[in-house]
C-alpha cells in the first residue's frame, strides 16, 4: 500500500473539490491556503468553522513581551492551538492572521486581555461571537459593534479607558439586543445604571446580571428611581433601591456595594443587579462579590 503525502494536482481540481478538501484542512492550512491565489482567498474566505475558545492576550518569555493568540477547536480533542507573536511579528503576520480567524469563524467564547489597543480589529467586517469577555477602552469598544446581531448570549466587559462608558452609543450597537447575561465594571458610569437598567428590563435579562461601578456623573439616587415610574418602588434606602420589573419573577435592584475612607478618601462602589424576586435582604452584603442563582 503506497501513502502519498504530497499532492500535485491542486490547481487541476474543480472548485466544488476544492471546497470540500478545504472543509478538513486545520487552521494553519486554511490561512497560508488563501495566500496563495486569488481563487483560494476566495474559496478559504467562503467557508465558515467553528471555535470553541479564541483568546487573545499579552504574554512574556524569555524573549521578551508578545501577543497570545490560544485557540481551542473540538476537531483537535480537546487540545489548545498556541501562537506568540513578538512585536516584530504584529504587522505581517499576527494582524493578517488573527483577522483571518475573527473574520470566517464562529466562536463560542472570545476572550480578549491586551493592554495595548489593537485598532486594527476595528477593521473587520463582522464578528461571529456567543460569548465575550474582555478589557475593552474607548479606542476597542467599536469592535463590539461589529458583532453579529441575534447572535451574542453572553457579555463581560472591564472598561479601561478614563472618563464616563459610552452608554447611549454602546446601547445601539445591534448585537445589544441578544445578550441575555450581562457583567459590566466601568470606573465611572454616566448615570446610576438608569439606562442600561431599562435596556434590562426590555430584554429580559437573566438573573445575576450585574453593573459595577465606581463613580456616576449624579449620584442622586432619586434620579433613578424617577427613571422608572411604571414600575413599583419595592424597597427603598439611602443604601439601596429595588424595583419590580416587566417579569414579575425578577427584581432591579441598586445598591452601594462598598462604601469606605482609604487614605482620608471615600471610595464608593455601586451595584445594579438583576435578582429574582425572592433575593433575601440577608445576601445584599454580597452583592459587590460572587453570587451563586443556579
Amino acid at each position: 500500500m503506497v501513502f502519498h503525502t504530497e499532492f500535485h494536482k491542486w490547481n487541476l481540481l474543480p472548485e466544488e473539490m476544492k471546497l470540500e478538501c478545504i472543509k478538513h484542512v486545520d487552521l494553519r492550512t486554511r490561512f497560508l491556503l488563501r495566500d496563495t491565489f486569488r481563487t483560494e482567498r476566495r474559496l478559504v474566505n467562503s467557508q465558515r468553522f467553528n471555535l470553541t475558545k479564541v483568546s487573545i492576550e499579552d504574554g512574556e518569555s524569555e524573549h521578551g513581551k508578545h501577543i497570545e493568540v490560544d485557540i481551542f477547536e473540538k476537531s483537535l480533542e480537546g487540545r489548545l492551538i498556541n501562537f506568540e507573536f513578538t512585536k516584530e511579528e504584529m504587522i505581517p503576520t499576527a494582524v493578517p492572521f488573527i483577522s483571518f480567524l475573527l473574520e470566517n469563524a464562529y466562536i463560542a467564547r472570545f476572550s480578549y486581555a491586551v493592554l495595548k489597543d489593537l485598532r486594527f480589529l476595528t477593521k473587520i467586517s463582522e464578528l461571529r461571537v456567543r460569548n465575550f469577555y474582555g478589557y475593552v477602552t474607548r479606542h476597542m469598544l467599536p469592535v463590539l459593534e461589529k458583532c453579529r446581531p441575534n447572535t451574542m448570549e453572553k457579555l463581560e466587559i472591564r472598561y479601561e479607558s478614563r472618563g464616563s462608558f459610552p452608554m447611549d452609543t454602546f446601547l445601539n450597537y445591534p448585537m445589544v439586543d441578544s445578550v441575555k447575561r450581562w457583567y459590566f465594571f466601568v470606573e465611572k458610569s454616566p448615570d446610576l445604571g438608569q439606562k442600561i437598567g431599562r435596556k434590562w428590563m426590555e430584554l429580559d435579562v437573566d438573573v445575576g446580571s450585574k453593573y459595577r461601578f465606581n463613580k456616576a456623573k449624579n449620584e442622586d439616587m432619586e434620579s433613578f428611581t424617577t427613571a422608572f415610574p411604571d414600575e413599583k418602588l419595592v424597597q427603598k434606602t439611602d443604601k439601596l433601591i429595588r424595583i419590580e420589573t416587566r417579569n414579575p419573577k425578577k427584581h432591579l435592584l441598586l445598591i452601594i456595594s462598598k462604601d469606605e475612607m482609604l487614605y482620608n478618601i471615600r471610595k464608593k462602589e455601586w451595584t445594579l443587579l438583576m435578582v429574582p424576586k425572592d433575593f433575601p435582604e440577608s445576601k445584599y452584603a454580597n452583592v459587590g462579590g460572587f453570587l451563586d442563582f443556579s
